[in-house]
């Protein structure tokens, strides 16, 4: 059980570095540019998929974690569409 928490934790961790860098550079376009829009799509899919996975199965160590990935995740993703050009 202590291990899915674990696991849990370095999942939330792994997004922080882009989150902050993102966020740092929110009004370079050139910068958020080099973000893959599909690829934050996909992992804030991904997170949300989990939540609700988690949540059925009553799986909190799957679901908490994930509720703080989804919105890490969708707000990389906003920031790089609304940065504009190619993906």
């Amino acid at each position: 059980m202590i291990l899915g928490w674990i696991v849990g934790l370095v999942d939330v961790l792994q997004f922080l570095p882009q989150a902050g860098r993102a966020l740092r550079r929110r009004n370079d376009r050139l910068a958020l540019s080099g973000l893959s829009a599909s690829t934050w799509l996909v992992a804030t899919a991904q997170g949300g998929a989990w939540v609700v996975y988690g949540l059925g199965e009553h799986l909190m160590a799957i679901a908490l974690p994930n509720l703080l990935i989804t919105p890490i995740c969708g707000g990389i993703l906003f920031l790089r569409l609304r940065a504009g050009g190619r993906s």
